[in-house]
């Protein structure tokens, strides 16, 4: 028995075109969300990421099964999801945000796999190193949708099985049990 894969390397457009999934991510200059000009460091960075993931949660979801074509899940490019709709996927809100922080400096990725209640769903996934007496890196994982983050080791986070990360330059895929 086969079974069915999380993972589609490549996804429709709006113009019936098959894209790699990884061409949709590319730095994107985020609005204007009133930031301040304060440049201490992280907490100022935080709250511009946050500030950010709240925004996009504003914009209205299409319901499940209203962006795909048989088995193919088709994407809006970021300029038809807020220009031309206003409206989009969970898969068009992690694009968006990861875009958005790409352009902050930020090492993403969006996290397609499986959650409780979404079913499948595509999440953002972020790291960030710091620098100093021990260097660490720090990784957090944010839903689109909700605006919320998360940390991996949230026994409350609603991602429940990862099968494909996507960088903006390579597709990472793995098997879930």
């Amino acid at each position: 028995m086969q079974t069915q894969r999380l993972c589609q390397t490549l996804v429709l457009t709006l113009s019936s075109k098959l894209v790699l999934i990884c061409r949709l991510l590319t730095p994107l200059k985020p609005p204007d969300l009133g930031f301040s000009s304060d440049t201490s460091g992280i907490l100022v960075m935080e709250e511009v990421m946050r500030r950010i993931a709240r925004f996009l949660s504003m914009i209205p979801l299409l319901p499940k099964g209203r962006q795909q074509i048989k088995d193919m899940a088709m994407f809006l490019t970021c300029h038809q999801f807020l220009n031309d709709f206003g409206c989009g996927s969970q898969g068009d809100h992690a694009v968006l945000l990861c875009n958005y922080f790409m352009y902050l400096g930020k090492r993403s990725a969006l996290l397609l796999g499986e959650g409780v209640p979404e079913g499948k769903t595509v999440y953002v996934i972020v790291w960030d190193t710091f620098f100093g007496a021990s260097p660490s890196t720090d990784v957090c994982i944010w839903n689109p949708v909700s605006g919320v983050k998360y940390s991996p080791r949230d026994p409350f986070i609603p991602l429940t099985c990862v099968t494909c990360i996507v960088f903006n330059d390579n597709v990472s895929t793995k098997e879930c049990n």
